[in-house]
């Protein structure tokens, strides 16, 4: 493993326990919150966020594209990325825009349901497949550790 992915790998395990822990109060105090959001796989593979960001500390106000998605918390309203903890606000969907690969009918844009596209990017909007997504990542970040592949 090359040096860029060792330093990946060791950032994606410092998250993935810093998410398995759960965020402290100082963390949420200094999370950025994350409104209108939604899942998104790049088009290698890694899952993130989109959605836009306020208390960022590079950027007060901005659509953004996050690090790689370590964990998310619906209920607990958080989500972990190799950089930080989010608060989540109410999902995309909560908006009545919708998430698909084709403009709305016209009875949809009549409900006032938008089209979200991201171009190269698939959106995840089933809970339990962005579950299997990270669950599957974590797996591998470990399967990594143990072959002592980041040491």
């Amino acid at each position: 493993m090359s040096t860029p992915d060792h330093q990946f790998v060791q950032r994606a395990l410092s998250a993935l326990s810093a998410a398995e822990a759960g965020p402290s109060p100082s963390d949420l105090a200094d999370a950025p919150m994350m409104h209108l959001w939604v899942p998104l796989v790049t088009p290698k593979g890694g899952p993130t966020l989109h959605g836009y960001a306020t208390g960022h500390p590079d950027f007060w106000v901005a659509c953004v594209r996050t690090s790689w998605l370590i964990a998310l918390d619906r209920d607990a309203g958080w989500a972990r990325t190799l950089g930080r903890f989010y608060l989540l606000d109410p999902p995309l969907a909560s908006a009545g825009t919708h998430v698909f690969d084709r403009e709305p009918t016209p009875a949809e844009a009549g409900a006032g349901i938008r089209r979200f596209d991201c171009p190269g990017y698939r959106p995840v909007t089933d809970p339990e497949v962005l579950e299997a997504i990270l669950a599957e990542h974590a797996a591998r970040f470990r399967q990594l550790a143990a072959e002592g592949k980041t040491s």
